[in-house]
């Protein structure tokens, strides 16, 4: 079956098919436009990219020995929220708004469901702990007391970019650190305490395009592409308990010039004829050691 399609009905015992059990289906590519009763296997029936599953099937479409269920499946609205049954996938950039429960539409094997929105905008936006949240937004706070989220509560998320001195957030494995940001504070935000998690904060902000910028070494928030780490040192009291580091542009790391300048360790083996010269008998000091017979005694002052 192409990567995407799906399946729209058994077709029946074929004899063309005898050699894979005699079964055979109709497939189609999902329409964008309208809901589709299709046939569901998580390993070689899924759901595809970016729809979701909004009730059960009643149409006798599919083998229920060979499948999980017949279910409808939809691309969720762009513009308002969406319901989903509980084990639907949440497309990319959506979040879950609100716990639904006691439905029937979606079967007996899953009698919840959820509503979702796309995250378009700067925020602040309430959203359940269900689902991840969608890339380039932040967790400023937590509720673990949200009513419409049920058990597990929310959160409140903001767009990170829609702040340009950084933004405060809650630390945590739930709390994700958009690619391209870097620490510059570990302190601590009242908003993020609950039963389940402390009430540490992190400052985030995008590292200086000319310059350096010192950042906290937290695990897991790597250093952005096109920077160097040009500096490391132990626990600063901004970063405290993870040291502190300098990062550059790749483009703009300080060059430290050395304290000396290194000699050739045996000059006399080189390609080159050394010159001599003797001025030891001159006045003043001689500019250079004496080194054997002297050679071009006039150039000495």
């Amino acid at each position: 079956m192409p990567d995407g399609w799906v399946i729209t009905e058994m077709a029946g015992n074929l004899q063309q098919c005898e050699s894979v059990g005699g079964i055979a289906y109709s497939v189609s590519p999902p329409d964008p436009d309208n809901s589709m009763h299709i046939c569901f296997n998580p390993t070689f029936a899924p759901i595809p990219v970016g729809y979701v599953n909004v009730q059960a099937s009643s149409a006798s479409i599919c083998d229920e020995s060979i499948f999980h269920s017949a279910i409808v499946i939809k691309l969720p609205s762009t513009t308002s929220e969406t319901f989903v049954c509980g084990d639907s996938p949440i497309p990319e950039n959506y979040a879950v708004t609100q716990f639904v429960g006691n439905v029937s539409i979606c079967g007996s094997l899953v009698p919840s469901g959820f509503m979702i929105s796309l995250l378009t905008g700067d925020g602040p936006y309430y959203v359940c702990v269900i689902a991840q949240v969608p890339a380039g937004y932040v967790v400023t706070a937590r509720d673990s007391l949200f009513t419409f989220c049920a058990t597990g509560g929310g959160y409140t998320v903001y767009r990170a970019d829609a702040f340009s001195d950084g933004i405060l957030i809650c630390a945590g494995s739930d709390s994700p650190i958009p690619s391209g940001y870097v620490v510059t504070q570990v302190t601590t935000n009242g908003n993020c305490q609950t039963v389940y998690w402390s009430d540490e904060g992190y400052k985030i902000e995008y590292p200086e395009a000319v310059g350096g910028t010192t950042i906290c070494n937290v695990t897991g928030v790597p250093i952005p592409a096109g920077y160097v780490d040009s500096g490391s040192g132990s626990p600063a009291a901004p970063c405290d308990p993870f040291s502190a580091s300098t990062i550059h542009p790749e483009n703009q790391v300080p060059v430290v010039p050395s304290t000396y300048i290194g000699i050739e360790a045996d000059v006399t083996n080189s390609d080159i004829t050394p010159i001599n010269y003797d001025c030891s008998s001159s006045t003043g000091n001689a500019p250079f050691p004496n080194q054997g017979t002297a050679k071009n005694t006039t150039l000495c002052p």
